[in-house]
């Protein structure tokens, strides 16, 4: 059985917002607006064919059949449009039936083009928040490709926020799984500078930390928040 409600929670905890700043983030522009609003006031009638880089990691949204299809967290949702520009989602059970159970009814996304870039905000009960920001892949270097695996912490003594991070390269895009003790796992979009560093894209907590890599085939190596991992 698919936990719905389990999603739509994790999706609301992992937006939270963070009074954590850097220099790398935009200030979070607003997503408040009143509930009749139209595609004048900033938001799109349809949702556009776009990724987004989020605190749960890549979403993308896509056209299927007539309608948009947005995939998440390894699930795939049915956005339901309405008049205000904020959308409904309805999750896809085997890929065809769409259900809107539980919390998941209560949730609504909506997309809106602020200072010349796309955002994805995120309502539930009257909470509006910006959740992602639009992500354009760039080609990755061979160096983070090639790294890709399971690292795990290399100072055991430490109780760190993070015990093990999984490098991948999914639907083009560069992301990093970081597992918590505590918060269970976190999908990270990173966008490589170099051959040895990187950026976590997006909003929340973990956006615009950097990522590092170093060594060879042998011995690679990854440092993020001041943490040395290995590969596993």
């Amino acid at each position: 059985m698919i936990n719905v409600g389990t999603i739509a929670e994790e999706i609301l905890r992992r937006a939270a917002p963070s009074p954590r700043k850097s220099s790398r983030v935009s200030p979070r522009p607003s997503f408040t607006s009143c509930d009749d609003a139209t595609p004048s006031d900033g938001f799109e009638a349809t949702l556009p064919e776009k990724r987004f880089a989020s605190t749960i990691g890549l979403i993308e949204l896509a056209r299927i059949g007539k309608r948009t299809g947005v995939q998440m967290q390894g699930r795939r949702f049915i956005a339901n449009t309405t008049k205000s520009g904020w959308h409904s989602l309805s999750l896809l059970l085997l890929g065809k039936i769409p259900l809107r159970i539980g919390p998941l009814a209560s949730l609504r996304i909506a997309v809106r083009t602020v200072g010349g870039r796309s955002l994805l905000g995120l309502e539930q009960y009257g909470l509006r928040i910006p959740f992602g920001s639009e992500f354009t892949p760039i080609p990755i270097p061979a160096a983070w490709a090639e790294s890709a695996g399971r690292y795990r912490m290399s100072n055991e003594m430490l109780l760190p926020p993070f015990e093990e991070l999984t490098l991948s390269v999914d639907r083009g895009v560069l992301q990093i799984t970081a597992t918590a003790r505590k918060a269970g796992r976190l999908g990270l979009v990173l966008e490589p500078l170099s051959d040895e560093a990187s950026v976590v894209r997006g909003f929340g907590r973990a956006a615009g930390v950097e990522v590092y890599r170093s060594g060879n085939d042998g011995s690679q190596t990854l440092r993020m928040l001041g943490l040395e991992f290995r590969r596993m």
